[in-house]
């Protein structure tokens, strides 16, 4: 069967799924925003690495998945310290005069948590 025609018989995730496989020997910008026309042409123009990824030549190689750094007791501490100062500031602060400062405060004291592992 020709490659055209296989192409055309995938639906779109088995294309994307293709795609993304070329994409680890060309790059193609964009692959999950693509139409399906979009991506046959893209996939036709690449026809030799395609061929060889659906023979089963080239086989992708998943990426690994992203780990949060642990942080240590000492620095979930410190971050806990900080959090603990800034909520004490917003509880001295009078809401009716400095309403823009407690927003700031609360800003940052969401990224301090979020900064936190446990």
């Amino acid at each position: 069967m020709d490659i055209i025609t296989k192409l055309n018989s995938m639906k779109k995730p088995e294309l994307l799924i293709l795609a993304r496989q070329v994409n680890k020997e060309i790059k193609i910008k964009d692959v999950h925003k693509l139409r399906k026309k979009d991506l046959l042409t893209e996939l036709i123009l690449r026809q030799e690495i395609v061929k060889e990824i659906m023979q089963g030549n080239i086989t992708a190689k998943p990426k690994g998945k992203r780990t949060k750094k642990k942080k240590t007791d000492e620095e979930n501490n410190k971050l806990l310290l900080k959090i603990t100062k800034k909520q004490k500031e917003i509880l001295k602060i009078n809401p009716n005069k400095e309403g823009a400062k407690i927003a700031i405060l609360r800003k940052e004291i969401s990224k301090l948590q979020s900064k936190l592992s446990f």
